[in-house]
Parts: C-alpha cells; sequence; structure tokens
C-alpha cells in the first residue's frame, strides 16, 4: 500500500516539476523574442545638411539618415524658410536607412528649420528638428574673380611699340641641379577620426544591454528550475 502511494506521490511530483519547467522554457522563449524589440527605438546617424551647417544656397534636397531601416510610409521632412514658407516639396521618400525631400528653388539667405518625422524599423515613430543656414539667395550669382582680357594684369608694366624687345636674362636656375635649394612642404597629416556617430553608439549600448538581460534571465530560470528539481526530490526521498 506504502509503495503504490509513493509512486504516486512520485508521479505528481514528476507532472508538477515538468509543468514548472515548462512554464519556466516559455519565459526564456518570451524574453528572447521581446528583448530585441524592448531596445530603443532606431537613432538619427546624420542629416544633410548637418545640423547648424553654413553653406553657400539652398541645396536639391534634405536627408535624414537612421540606425536601421526605415519603414517605407509615415516618413515626413518638413523645411520652412527665413521668409516663414515652406520650401519642401512633393512627399518624403524612403530609401533603406534614408528619408530625403526635395526643395524648392529661389530660396532666401539665412536660416532654416527642419522637422522631422520616420517610422523605425520596430513600428514605433521617431522624430527631431535641427536648423542650417545660407549665406547667399539662390537667385545671386555668384561674385567673378576672373581677370577680362581687355584689363591688364596688375604686375603688367605698359610697353612702348617704338622701342625694341628686350631679351630676357638667362634664368639661374637653368642647369642647376633640381634637387637643390627646393623647398620642402610638410604635408597635413590627418589623424584618423575615431568617433563614431552617437546614434550607432546608442544602438551598439542597446544591444549590449539586451544580451546581458537575456543572459541573467536564463540564469535566473535555470536557478529557479534547480530548485524545484531539488525540493521534489528531497520530498520525495522523506515520504519514502
Amino acid at each position: 500500500m506504502n509503495f503504490y502511494h509513493s509512486t504516486a506521490q512520485n508521479q505528481r511530483s514528476g507532472r508538477s516539476l515538468v509543468t514548472v519547467l515548462g512554464a519556466l522554457l516559455l519565459v526564456v522563449a518570451l524574453a528572447v523574442v521581446i528583448a530585441p524589440q524592448a531596445r530603443a527605438h532606431d537613432v538619427l546617424i546624420s542629416t544633410k545638411p548637418a545640423e547648424g551647417a553654413s553653406i553657400k544656397t539652398l541645396p536639391e534636397q534634405v536627408k535624414v539618415t537612421m540606425s536601421a531601416n526605415l519603414t517605407k510610409t509615415g516618413a515626413v521632412i518638413k523645411v520652412v524658410g527665413p521668409d516663414g514658407e515652406q520650401w519642401d516639396e512633393q512627399d518624403t521618400s524612403v530609401s533603406g536607412t534614408d528619408a530625403v525631400v526635395s526643395l524648392r528653388e529661389g530660396g532666401p539667405a539665412g536660416e532654416y528649420q527642419v522637422t522631422w518625422r520616420v517610422v523605425s524599423s520596430d513600428g514605433h515613430p521617431v522624430s527631431g528638428e535641427y536648423t542650417f543656414t545660407t549665406s547667399r539667395d539662390a537667385a545671386e550669382p555668384e561674385p567673378d574673380t576672373a581677370v577680362t582680357p581687355d584689363e591688364p594684369s596688375s604686375d603688367q608694366e605698359a610697353v612702348d611699340p617704338t622701342e625694341p624687345p628686350v631679351a630676357p636674362e638667362p634664368d639661374d636656375a637653368q642647369g642647376s641641379d633640381p634637387g637643390e635649394d627646393q623647398p620642402i612642404i610638410d604635408e597635413p597629416i590627418e589623424e584618423p577620426n575615431d568617433d563614431q556617430p552617437e546614434g550607432t553608439q546608442e544602438a551598439e549600448n542597446d544591444a549590449s544591454w539586451s544580451r546581458v538581460a537575456i543572459i541573467a534571465l536564463i540564469g535566473v530560470v535555470i536557478g529557479i528550475g534547480l530548485y524545484f528539481f531539488r525540493s521534489t526530490r528531497r520530498r520525495a526521498k522523506s515520504d519514502n
């Protein structure tokens, strides 16, 4: 009688352990699926023109680049000029990580306000704004610095046409060693830029924290499973 009672109790304990372990495995599976989605949304990598940039004239387009591919719908970029008018035209287009809008021609000089909104890869909207400045109206011609052929150069002297031409003196530098007395020009060495865009660093940090959280959760689940398993075995031994 005690044998059958002990066997039935062991079977119930085994079923309870299987139920607990199944629930814990389900929690781990959900954590693995949900954790990447729980990270921060896509972050801004760069804009063109850049934030605070000072350029000559209004460009043909404004581009916003994010850290991951964007959703095709829901992207909007608005550009307002110093005259209070809106200078973007048509709809904002999306290609991969870029959202682009075309601008009208003839923009005046001054500060332009860019307001953007995109839908990130996880379906959540991300928005922001920044400014850039143009120094010249688009319709204003560039200053002509070329010398006209009718105007003599400042370093040319007037020559009397009645005087015979003077033969040029031989150049002292001719016949000399081309390697002597040549100035050495030190070209600046560009130092590598180790700085990563702020948006890229934030995305990497979010991914690192997600991996740490998943590993910690798996460790907790394993610890709980071992605890229930040992408790069940102790109860089974005490009943025997």
